[in-house]
């Protein structure tokens, strides 16, 4: 494991960053776990659907959007044994998952984030540290299982954290930018209405030559610093990696160059990279705005968007027999406070919720909780039973459970944390 260099590298883009490559390379089993992360950036409200919070006065609930129509109707509804808030005008979509997926999903209320900007907290959430310079759990998992797959983790969403492990991390962008670079022939759009290719072959070729003369040049000059030297052979693999694919090619023809790719696309183009084990891990974001201080509407619209296609995700993991396999993880930096402000919206609060389906989750249970002041309450970390004698469960906890999960050693990247184990109970 690397953990010396703290510069943030992409793989695409002309800041290729390398692959450990074995010889004559082989995909390996496909019993390996794998895992996909949605991200719904910007803080969704809990209380929307997996924390119903009913008739407690400190609490402003999806109630506070009701119209007059009949069927504008907040209810709980427990649903595969788990307790739901649902709306069978604004939110069916979220009732049709769960009633569908239920059976193999898990709600994770009450994660403790301690913090309300956004950058603080989508770094905690999605490393388990306070630093943007460590990984994200989704590129050490990747990285730490990568076997003889040319990437270790890939990520649409533009909120990833690769830190050190860059090496093995692909950065893929939402406009079909990696089809563009790895298909030499695709037409990329031009401000003026025309297009042009990426280089050609030839002109590639001379580059990476060149490119591996200098890393010879330079290595032999800074032969006594290691962290140059390391930089270095990530440098050098990464021209590997880089061609492997391009040989290979990507399964991205979903993808129009240049142009915004739907949610619903993005997933099953993830699906397809599991599927052949281009990846270990693999992460994109709703793609929805949930950060909603001026008005709580947009939630309703979000959620049904989402969990729309969420289910078309679930639905094809499932018809291609990955869903076993594949942990999908849908999870939000923060939730939005109690009350409702001034102006009808709601403002940032330092907890969250999570959603895990398939991948050796234990569906069909709520593990944690909030109290009637939607904040944390302790729980055992080895089951997720609220327990008055437990801890809270933290952003550390969360993320070293999902490595224990992944079978990643989360001692090695937290050491003294201990994992919430959860899931699998």
């Amino acid at each position: 494991m690397k953990l010396t260099r703290p510069s943030r590298r992409s793989f695409l883009g002309g800041l290729l960053s390398g692959m450990a490559l074995a010889p004559g390379l082989s995909w390996a089993s496909s019993g390996d776990r794998q895992l996909l992360v949605i991200t719904a950036a910007g803080g969704w409200d809990v209380t929307y659907t997996f924390d119903p919070k009913v008739g407690i006065p400190h609490i402003d609930g999806p109630e506070v959007d009701l119209t007059h129509l009949t069927d504008d109707v907040e209810a709980v509804q427990t649903i595969a044994g788990m307790p739901l808030m649902v709306n069978p005008r604004k939110r069916p979509a979220v009732t049709a998952f769960f009633e569908k997926w239920g059976h193999r999903t898990a709600i994770v209320n009450g994660i403790w984030v301690g913090a309300i900007g956004h950058p603080t907290c989508t770094v905690r959430i999605l490393t388990g540290t306070p630093s943007d310079k460590r990984p994200d759990i989704s590129v050490i998992a990747g990285n730490e299982l990568v076997g003889d797959r040319p990437l270790g983790s890939v990520d649409f969403s533009g909120f990833g954290f690769s830190g050190p492990l860059g090496v093995t991390h692909g950065a893929m962008g939402a406009r079909g930018q990696a089809r563009a670079l790895v298909e030499r022939s695709a037409a990329l759009p031009r401000p003026d209405g025309t297009t042009s290719t990426v280089l050609p072959d030839a002109a590639q070729v001379a580059i990476d030559e060149h490119v591996r003369r200098r890393i010879a040049a330079v290595a032999g000059a800074s032969r006594h610093n290691p962290a140059a030297q390391q930089q270095l052979a990530d440098l050098a693999e990464s021209l590997d990696r880089s061609q492997i694919l391009r040989d290979q090619g990507l399964p991205l023809d979903r993808l129009g160059v240049g142009q915004e790719a739907t949610p619903g696309t993005l997933g099953l183009t993830l699906v397809d990279l599991l599927e052949r084990n281009v990846c270990r891990t693999a992460m994109m974001d709703s793609s929805f705005h949930w950060d909603t201080h001026y008005g709580t509407s947009t939630q309703h619209t979000n959620y049904e968007a989402t969990f729309a296609d969420l289910h078309v995700l679930i639905d094809e993991l499932e018809a291609r027999g990955m869903l076993d396999r594949v942990l999908v993880c849908v999870i939000s930096e923060m939730t939005r406070t109690p009350l409702v402000n001034a102006l009808g919206g709601k403002d940032h609060w330092p907890h969250t919720s999570a959603l895990f389906i398939g991948g050796g989750v234990v569906g069909g249970r709520v593990r944690g909780a909030t109290d009637d002041y939607l904040e944390s309450l302790p729980v055992d970390l080895a089951t997720g039973a609220v327990d008055p004698a437990g801890e809270l469960l933290r952003y550390d906890n969360l993320a070293a459970g999902l490595l224990d999960h992944l079978g990643v050693d989360a001692e090695r990247w937290f050491p003294g944390i201990t994992p919430f184990r959860g899931l699998a109970v």
